[in-house]
């Protein structure tokens, strides 16, 4: 949301990203806990074929729910690259088909990213949490790094990337991927996803590459949201952005960062406008939800205990 909040300033409200219309059949997002599993794609049997490479879905989607990852579903990385052209392109590991597992969480994240920050040496702290911009990236990319090794079979190549990465080559536009595979309808003039299952109380993580065939690329799926609901948001987030962005300011990053963190409120009440009541039960508590925005050290440290 803050690399969005800058282009904005930077725009004064310029373009939004069209919606993406481009289509494939089939497939669709899992939870972990049901395997994890996409529809193949490729060749049958064979190292990195279609069957194996179900099965990879499968293991990074068990290994990711096993660390609170609870978000798996599997596509074939040059359907991304399609959607978002060259300047965004990621590395396709010198194949013409290639494994993308993009990996999200929802509430579930926080028990064992709170036991995580308790039993660390210097509680309340993760390694590399300065390198990652905090705690709950730093075990993110712990967690994704952990199960990669476990559930990618020795000798395939794999590639890491993270919602917080920015720079040229790392950078991934995870709401759009989440649409295009099939996870959860992506509304653009909100920013917000919207799954099936979970409505907006979710966020996408990381995605592993692998050097193994494509499964299938579901495509975007159907919209659960009503338009008054999705207009609300839109509202919403133009009240929200009024609180945020001067445009009697320079509007730096530092700037911008500071009114986000004060008006986390404003900002909560743009996912809750596409939120009912069959969502309920995956609202985040507002503790975790108020850090989500503020990144506060202090309300960090009264959630570790």
């Amino acid at each position: 949301m803050l690399r969005r909040l800058g282009n904005v300033a930077r725009t004064a409200g310029g373009n939004r990203t069209s919606r993406q219309r481009r289509r494939h059949s089939g497939g669709g997002s899992v939870r972990g806990s049901v395997g994890g599993s996409s529809s193949g794609g490729g060749g049958e049997g064979g190292e990195g074929g279609g069957s194996s490479s179900r099965a990879i879905v499968s293991a990074i989607a068990a290994a990711a729910h096993r660390r609170g990852l609870d978000l798996a579903v599997g596509l074939t990385l040059q359907d991304y690259n399609a959607l978002v052209g060259p300047a965004m392109a990621l590395p396709e590991l010198s194949r013409s088909s290639t494994l993308a597992v993009l990996v999200g969480s929802t509430r579930d994240i926080w028990t064992p990213f709170l036991r995580a920050l308790r039993q660390s040496p210097t509680r309340g702290h993760l390694a590399r949490e300065e390198e990652h911009g905090g705690p709950l990236n730093a075990y993110v990319v712990r967690a994704t790094e952990e199960l990669a090794a476990e559930a990618v079979p020795r000798g395939l190549g794999v590639s890491l990337h993270f919602a917080h990465e920015t720079a040229p080559g790392r950078l991934v536009a995870m709401q759009r991927l989440a649409h295009l595979s099939g996870a959860a309808y992506f509304h653009a003039g909100c920013g917000l996803n919207v799954h099936p299952t979970f409505g907006p109380w979710h966020a996408y993580r990381s995605l592993v590459v692998v050097a193994a065939d494509g499964v299938e690329t579901a495509g975007p799926p159907p919209n659960p949201s009503s338009s008054e609901a999705v207009a609300a948001a839109e509202a919403a987030l133009q009240t929200a952005l009024a609180a945020t962005i001067d445009p009697t300011a320079t509007n730096t990053r530092e700037e911008l960062v500071g009114r986000y963190r004060e008006a986390w409120r404003l900002w909560q009440r743009v996912r809750q406008c596409v939120s009912t009541p069959e969502y309920d039960a995956w609202k985040y508590p507002d503790a975790f939800d108020e850090y989500h925005f503020s990144h506060s050290p202090a309300l960090l440290k009264r959630l570790v205990g």
